[in-house]
């Protein structure tokens, strides 16, 4: 019999920069994702040359000023964004513990990656 048990790590941090995805999408607009946005989502945009990277990916954002962190879904692009910034529609925001007029604050974006594990591989044959 062979298991395959998932271990989850994150992996990969990065130094970046998160903006204000602000008031420009309204809600059931289509994203670069073809997925409909919803203010509310716990979704990223990112850059035009990251998007190809990073869509669909699951990643941690964590502001480095509170240590607050958002695990988010990549599922837009942001044309003005450059390759160090990531994108937040405005409930991702709050959850980082920023005012909208904050508009832009340090973080380090972690990358969330699966692996699986033969255990059968790990065990001794009797």
């Amino acid at each position: 019999m062979t298991l395959w048990p998932f271990l989850t790590l994150a992996l990969l941090w990065t130094q970046a920069t998160a903006t204000y995805y602000g008031p420009y999408f309204t809600a059931g607009m289509t994203t670069a994702s073809g997925e409909p946005y919803h203010p509310a989502a716990k979704g990223v945009a990112v850059s035009l040359e990251n998007y190809s990277r990073y869509k669909g990916q699951w990643l941690i954002i964590e502001n480095t000023e509170t240590g607050q962190s958002v695990t988010v879904k990549v599922f837009d692009t942001c044309p003005g964004c450059s390759n160090s910034m990531f994108d937040l529609p405005d409930q991702t925001w709050k959850l980082l513990g920023r005012p909208a007029s904050a508009g832009i604050v340090p973080v380090k974006v972690w990358e969330i990656r699966d692996f699986r594990l033969r255990l059968d591989l790990l065990l001794p044959v009797w």
